[in-house]
């Protein structure tokens, strides 16, 4: 790959930028495990990528807006052939992306806080599929195409006390625009499985002045569905962690014993959702309330 890109500064507010790369990727597999051959094969891709930026500075905010275009090649994992004959899936296409961002940030004493609305249509998306004959592996199709709209939002804010607030929300519309499956299947105007339209974060966290620090998290994923025509639909949940951790030195010798604790409340939830899983075997379920623990122990040399 090979990149350029600038900066030029219209004004003390005003800042333009600018960047052109190039990427070219080669795949070339040889397969020695079968004495024909059959899975060896080359296969390349390459492709232009331009993007544009701009950021105005009010006070101490900042106003941002940018374009880019990008491309995601298949994983040679990725690039299994389903038909069972052996080397890549040379229908399988990298995926195309226009990327629009519009936002503003801004940083109010101790706090900060950031929204960001995006638009990104994707040509050729990558989506994994399972078939009878290799229950439990993904292969990968490319869809029509499909629009991702959304609002981004971030706060921060931290006291003097050592007392200090996280939180972020992303509101979600993906949704595919054309997309004819090998088997006629039209899912055109359907969600996209696997991603859901809500998801929040909220954070806090006290770390006193003795090297004492405790975290309390919950995060929220909203509703979303398992396959590709939205017959299956997904529950969102809300699941807290809790983490605690001391730093103290003995002579040279940093040492951060640490303890947590993951679903908290002991939701029942799915953490992982195998998308458009043959035989409806979608669902993985996430573990029960449970712990760890560690310590960490750096030497720090003398000066």
């Amino acid at each position: 790959g090979i990149y350029v890109q600038g900066e030029y500064r219209l004004s003390d507010a005003l800042t333009l930028s600018a960047g052109l790369r190039y990427d070219e990727i080669s795949y070339d597999v040889d397969d020695r495990f079968l004495t024909n051959g059959d899975d060896s094969g080359v296969l390349d891709f390459d492709q232009i990528s331009p993007s544009i930026g701009v950021n105005y500075r009010l006070n101490e905010g900042v106003l941002f807006a940018s374009y880019s275009n990008s491309f995601e090649t298949p994983t040679t994992t990725e690039l299994a052939n389903p038909d069972a004959s052996g080397g890549f899936n040379t229908a399988l296409e990298p995926q195309l992306a226009d990327n629009f961002e519009i936002g503003f940030k801004n940083s109010v004493g101790n706090l900060y806080y950031e929204i960001a609305l995006f638009t990104i249509d994707l040509e050729d998306e990558l989506i994994p599929f399972e078939l009878a004959a290799f229950p439990g592996r993904n292969f990968f199709s490319n869809a029509g195409s499909s629009t991702r709209d959304g609002i981004e939002t971030a706060l921060s804010w931290a006291h003097e006390s050592g007392f200090s607030v996280d939180a972020s929300f992303t509101w979600s519309d993906f949704e595919f625009d054309s997309f004819i499956d090998d088997n006629g299947n039209d899912f055109g105007g359907n969600k996209l499985p696997g991603l859901p339209e809500q998801f929040g974060y909220l954070g806090f966290t006290y770390a006193a002045g003795s090297g004492f620090s405790a975290t309390f998290e919950t995060i929220y994923a909203g509703d979303l569905y398992a396959n590709n025509a939205n017959s299956v639909e997904v529950s969102g949940y809300t699941v807290a962690n809790l983490r605690l951790n001391h730093e103290f030195e003995s002579g040279q010798w940093l040492i951060r014993p640490y303890i947590g604790i993951n679903n908290l409340f002991d939701e029942d939830y799915n953490n992982n959702i195998r998308i458009n899983a043959f035989g409806a075997r979608y669902f993985e379920p996430a573990p029960p309330l449970n712990f760890y623990a560690g310590v960490v122990i750096n030497f720090q040399e003398s000066r």
